[in-house]
């Protein structure tokens, strides 16, 4: 099995890193994202990191490997009233 280091950095909002997993004949990319909350050294809002995650995925839905995004995005799925975490889901189910 080999793991390739395909891409990193950081957007405003997020950091990234993206890898692709080869084993055999099979591939796999992986894309691992981490959202830091909102503090005083990190003034960005939720509503941006959408925008800028929205941006983000548009490209990496392109890649010719199954794709597998994780991480630590800081939006509380688990709350069905939260409207954060009602567009991030939205988001990703009109990705795919």
């Amino acid at each position: 099995m080999d793991i390739e280091l395909i891409d990193s950095g950081e957007k405003g909002s997020f950091e990234f890193s993206e890898y692709v997993m080869k084993c055999y004949n099979n591939k796999l990319r992986i894309c691992i994202i981490y959202r830091p909350t909102y503090s005083p050294t990190h003034r960005i809002s939720v509503q941006q990191f959408l925008h800028e995650f929205t941006r983000y995925l548009e490209t990496v839905i392109l890649s010719l490997e199954p794709l597998l995004i994780c991480g630590d995005f800081n939006i509380h799925v688990d709350v069905a009233n939260n409207h954060d975490a009602i567009t991030f889901l939205d988001i990703l189910g009109s990705s795919f």
